[in-house]
């Protein structure tokens, strides 16, 4: 279904009538449902709808204020559902009204202001009519205006202020402005840090800690740091840290437990393959099992095509295919678990000259673009086609024995989102040869070929034979998805002699798949897509072939 006319917002004064007008269109025609605020709405004698050709319409007679609100027009049919809203405001005695609203920036989660003082200063701007009335409250409960929590108003401006916030003032505030047209509210988030700027000390088993090479602490902003480099048993034990200021004190106890991840010498870490791959490998241990993670030059592997990252029990590999100096640089593998973090790092150099990123020619699957022959026998019609992919984009050729082939009334040469076709229309004994497409870019050659051979002996066509052709009549649903989540694709055929059916998905058989399945009765072929699923998506193609043509 599909909306032309949207309904458009609707004012008007208590006992008017309200009318809402949209127009809607799909085959099979659609079914028309009302809601107000999200709900069914339910009609009355005050309330009716009607849906008359393509226009459908509601109608509410002597509106009152309890008719305001959000009104939906859902349409819906075998194929899906569409949807067009809008709102209708009711006014008091011909006088103009508004719910209350933020005139200020629209957010609905607020930064709270210090002021220079140290205070915390809240602050909106509403705005509605009649004039909203406005409450502040802290964790859900009431603010009453006092020293502490000074409260004000003037104009349209709502003011809170925290004077000399201290720990019990942290939490959550919300404002809510209400009248009788509803209601909107904001909140902040008050987090008060300490003051005076407290001094701040790491402990373990309650002995004070020292920086030196081994244990490091850190400041910056308001998070402090202790690092232990390369923890050993000696390592283990109870660590504090200790918040004090004039206030009073605050601590955080950290458990460290040290669990041995040196790897084992009964295998190889760094290998270099004859096939031009290198392999780092660690072995690894940890309770609980630690999580891996690869980077190179601290940037995650999992976007570079040639890396591969595998693992067989305790030992973890990253395997760099066909390495070139592009795969140069600082490989790190880090462990982490609730009990440290522990990483080793590869110092990877590949000699030889550095070059831009390139593909070699492929077909879409990855599977590289090699010679080939595939023999061809040709009645009416020669097509013979290769799905290509490369970085740089590739330059395409066609050949027939070695010597370049161009297009004409005879041969066409087409490409279609990475499909090369070359078409041979009505072939003769001339046209019997060995076609090569070859694929080329700086970063290499592809090509394949296809032995072509006809066959003179030609088939004695019917007069009243039929080409195959597809039929559209309305009398059957074209793409249909079932609520178990199938994808039904339908064609309706024709032609004398009856045609050869088949299907493809981008280009390849569907045969192989295996959650499609192909039926047919009479005249209608059906593909149906078991249980789809993204994987499924993709180009899916019927063709009819019999003596007289093909479509």
């Amino acid at each position: 279904p599909q909306f032309i006319d949207l309904m458009q917002p609707v004012e008007v004064t208590e006992g008017q009538t309200a009318t809402f007008e949209c127009t809607v269109k799909g085959y099979p025609r659609p079914s028309i449902e009302w809601f107000k605020n999200g709900l069914p709405l339910k009609e009355n004698e005050r309330i009716a709808s009607t849906y008359e050709g393509a226009l459908s319409s509601l109608t509410i007679n002597q509106c009152t204020i309890d008719d305001e609100g959000n009104y939906k027009c859902v349409a819906r049919n075998s194929f899906g559902k569409a949807s067009c809203a809008t709102e209708l405001l009711t006014n008091l005695n011909g006088t103009h009204t508004h719910p209350p609203h933020f005139i200020d920036k629209h957010f609905e989660t607020a930064p709270a202001e210090v002021t220079e003082e140290g205070d915390v200063r809240l602050e909106v701007r509403v705005g509605g009519h009649p004039k909203p009335s406005v409450q502040w409250l802290k964790d859900d409960e009431v603010i009453i205006s006092s020293p502490h929590f000074m409260v004000s108003s003037h104009a349209d401006v709502h003011t809170l202020v925290i004077n000399s916030p201290n720990q019990d003032d942290i939490g959550q505030y919300k404002v809510i402005a209400s009248n009788h047209r509803g209601m909107a509210s904001r909140t902040f988030d008050v987090n008060v840090e300490g003051k005076p700027k407290p001094s701040v000390e790491w402990l373990k088993d309650d002995r004070p800690v020292l920086s030196d090479s081994h244990i490091k602490m850190t400041e910056e902003d308001d998070i402090y740091s202790l690092t232990i480099r390369e923890p050993t048993k000696s390592d283990e034990g109870m660590y504090t840290v200790k918040i004090t200021n004039d206030v009073g004190s605050g601590t955080r106890t950290f458990d460290v437990k040290v669990e041995d991840t040196t790897t084992n010498d009964s295998f190889v870490p760094f290998e270099s393959t004859e096939e031009g791959n290198v392999r780092l490998s660690v072995k690894i241990t940890g309770k609980p099992v630690p999580e891996v993670s690869w980077t190179k030059d601290e940037k995650p592997v999992h976007k570079i095509q040639n890396i591969r990252l595998d693992h067989q029990d305790d030992i973890y590999t990253l395997t760099i295919r066909e390495a070139t100096p592009n795969d140069s640089g600082s490989y790190k593998c880090t462990l982490t678990n609730d009990a440290g973090k522990s990483t080793r790092t590869f110092s990877v150099e590949i000699e030889g000259e550095t070059k831009p990123e390139k593909g070699k020619p492929t077909e879409r699957e990855g599977k590289p673009l090699e010679e080939e022959e595939l023999p061809v026998s040709a009645e009416t019609e020669v097509e013979m086609t290769a799905q290509v992919t490369g970085k740089p984009q590739p330059s395409v050729e066609w050949f027939k024995d070695d010597v370049p082939v161009s297009p004409d009334e005879h041969i066409t040469i087409t490409e279609e989102d990475g499909t090369y076709s070359l078409v041979i229309k009505e072939p003769t004994k001339k046209d019997e040869g060995t076609y090569t497409v070859e694929v080329s870019n700086e970063a290499g050659l592809g090509r394949r070929t296809f032995d072509v051979s006809v066959d003179d002996t030609r088939k004695t066509i019917p007069k009243d034979a039929v080409k195959p052709k597809f039929i559209e009549d309305g009398s059957f649903v074209p793409f249909q998805s079932t609520d178990e989540g199938d994808v039904r694709l339908t064609v309706k055929v024709t032609g004398k002699p009856e045609p050869e059916v088949t299907w493809t998905k981008d280009g390849k058989p569907v045969d192989k798949l295996p959650n499609v399945e192909l039926d047919h009765q009479e005249d209608r072929y059906i593909l149906t897509i078991r249980e789809a699923s993204p994987d499924d998506s993709g180009s899916y193609r019927c063709t009819l072939t019999s003596d007289v043509g093909k479509s």
